[in-house]
């Protein structure tokens, strides 16, 4: 939250980047937590749910971040990082009028660009790739089938033998590693955060926007990350250890 004052009004720059990030880790711990309650099946479905919302709630925090330094820059001239108008490139100018249909991922390689370059290793690209993809069968609902090889049982129901997926889930998230949307569990929910942090320790600096986490769970917690500490783990340490 940004507050600038004009005479006797304030104005409140406002952003779910915390309320995101805060719901990820919230979820994070929840979906851990999960794996232990009985019966198994129970816990393999909350598991599942609670990892989805957090990749879901990553990714958000990614995007709402990169819109608040987007806002920074290009319409906040209280900012200590804002462009003025009349010093911005062609190519910049052009960012800013299609910034509302871009990419995350576009604008987050020009946030991350020092000379021309993206500062991210060719890793974290393709991890960024392969999050951005999951978000996007998570939250748009694309469809696969599955064939199932089954073996009937003397009860007259059927004893799954093997499965297969006509997406290669190997393929399509080689460095990440996911399962697939109906399996995911608490590590592909880590894995999806720490991607999230990788990419958001350089910018928050270079921007001078730090993260901040809020989180709720098992009770109310605020914490700003330090430099060196952009590690689920480290963030996660500092919670209550119940929530861990």
């Amino acid at each position: 939250m940004t507050i600038t004052k004009l005479d006797d009004l304030h104005v409140v720059t406002q952003s779910l980047r915390g309320h995101h990030l805060g719901s990820a880790f919230d979820l994070l711990s929840e979906a851990r937590a999960a794996t232990d309650i009985k019966p198994q099946n129970r816990a393999n479905v909350l598991a599942t749910r609670l990892s989805a919302s957090c990749i879901i709630h990553s990714y958000c925090a990614l995007e709402s971040h990169v819109n608040l330094i987007g806002h920074d820059m290009f319409s906040d001239e209280s900012s200590r990082t804002y462009i003025a108008v009349k010093k911005r490139s062609f190519l910049v100018q052009k960012l800013v009028q299609t910034w509302n249909n871009a990419s995350v991922l576009e604008k987050l390689f020009f946030l991350a660009c020092d000379d021309g370059v993206v500062s991210y290793s060719e890793h974290l690209q393709q991890r960024l790739r392969e999050l951005n993809n999951l978000r996007n069968w998570l939250v748009h609902g694309f469809t696969y089938t599955t064939t199932l090889l089954l073996r009937p049982k003397v009860d007259e129901t059927y004893e799954v033998l093997d499965t297969e997926d006509s997406v290669n889930w190997g393929k399509k998230f080689p460095q990440c590693k996911f399962n697939s949307i109906h399996e995911l569990g608490p590590r592909d929910a880590f894995t999806a955060l720490q991607v999230v942090l990788d990419a958001l320790e350089p910018i928050a600096f270079k921007y001078h926007r730090p993260i901040e986490v809020f989180t709720a769970v098992p009770s109310l917690n605020y914490q700003i990350i330090e430099p060196g500490c952009y590690t689920v783990e480290a963030v996660l340490g500092r919670l209550p250890s119940e929530a861990v």
